[in-house]
């Protein structure tokens, strides 16, 4: 709300500074409106439909307007100094982060923002570090990558390669197999969606990795890491693993989607599912297993309306990114493309972009994807 006011008080105090004949930003301003308007459709259906308090439903679903602060961004980081201060900053926020998991993997607990917890039963137990600005980690990953192999900042190379090292390090150490899959969708996409001379060096550089990684990756055959990404497959498709967990857990928000398949079930508070729908609710009220699914909370509060909003931004997105532009604007649109890929393609397991701090990432990574450097130099 007080990004809002400053927003609204700058606009009225010096205009809003949108980028002039700009045809992205003005396709991706429909996808970020489109989506807002959805939300309010949502908030009056929710409430008339099921006649539930007007507040509970705004509590719900207040979260997904959070997509607003991409305006506020074109609004606030308009310069190329600014965006490079941006992203400065979430590459600081992600080096940090991976420093002081790197600390407590140590012994060293020096935080709480971090934590490292023991999974399963005394006889399979797998230790996972939960990552609070992993979206940030994930998208400065491939801003990282996407730089390098396209020779941008070709200076801070060295030390652009060093922090993009720790941060793939940090995503690799938190044994998250969702984490994993990601970053590989993600690294595919980059090959898809880059120039020809890029795509060539990134499979010259794949088969030297592969060359010294192989007889590593034989030897440790049996070790912990390979069996829990060899998991991934074994877990796929049978009745045991965290996967099928997420939907087994879900078959009563499934079913209220199946009866509401055009907008879902929308936002009806936990207080009042259990009535409507028939919901087991636990004690805290949205169970953890109930969040893990981002694709069944898209579903679930939006419908196929908004799924077809989904694959309707990829579509654009793609389109988009075929556009002729300066190197630094196609690497920062490659690495925001396959971050938002890599998101929603792994959302089975994860809550994605339905959560609030992975809406605002989905906004800041629109925001990138968006920029223009026109004449304003790099």
């Amino acid at each position: 709300i007080l990004l809002c006011f400053v927003f609204l008080f700058d606009v009225l105090k010096n205009g809003y500074k949108k980028p002039i004949g700009d045809t992205i930003y003005k396709s991706i301003s429909y996808i970020v409106l489109s989506f807002l308007l959805i939300v309010i459709i949502q908030f009056v259906m929710t409430y008339t439909y099921y006649d539930v308090p007007l507040i509970s439903t705004i509590k719900v679903g207040r979260g997904y307007l959070y997509l607003f602060v991409f305006f506020y961004f074109i609004q606030f980081f308009n310069t190329v100094e600014k965006l490079k201060q941006l992203i400065y900053f979430l590459f600081i926020v992600a080096l940090i982060q991976a420093i002081f998991m790197v600390f407590q993997i140590l012994g060293f607990d020096f935080t709480v923002s971090t934590s490292i917890r023991e999974l399963g039963d005394a006889s399979d137990k797998v230790t996972r570090v939960y990552l609070p600005a992993y979206f940030y980690a994930a998208l400065c990953f491939y801003i990282g990558v996407s730089f390098i192999l396209s020779k941008v900042l070709i200076s801070y190379k060295k030390r652009l390669f060093c922090i993009t090292l720790m941060i793939f390090l940090s995503i690799l150490f938190s044994y998250t197999r969702t984490y994993w899959v990601a970053i590989i969708l993600g690294m595919f996409s980059i090959y898809l969606f880059s120039r020809k001379k890029v795509k060539e060096k990134i499979v010259k550089k794949v088969m030297i990795a592969s060359v010294i990684l192989l007889p590593v990756l034989t030897i440790q055959a049996d070790g912990f890491m390979a069996q829990r990404f060899t998991s991934i497959f074994n877990e796929v498709g049978s009745d045991e693993g965290n996967f099928i967990f997420r939907f087994t857990e879900n078959p009563q928000r499934i079913e209220a989607f199946i009866d509401n398949p055009i907008l879902g079930p929308g936002f009806v508070h936990s207080s009042y599912a259990a009535n409507i729908f028939n919901f087991i609710i636990d004690t805290n009220g949205l169970s953890e297993s109930q969040i893990d699914s981002g694709l069944i909370t898209l579903l679930v509060t939006f419908g196929l309306a908004g799924v077809t909003w989904v694959i309707s931004k990829l579509l654009i997105l793609i389109k988009l990114q075929r556009k002729q532009c300066i190197p630094i604007e196609s690497a920062l649109r490659v690495a925001s493309l396959a971050f938002i890929i890599s998101i929603w393609g792994t959302s089975a397991t994860t809550y994605g972009f339905t959560y609030p701090d992975g809406i605002v990432a989905l906004a800041i990574a629109l925001f990138i994807f968006n920029f223009n450097f026109g004449d304003k130099g790099a």
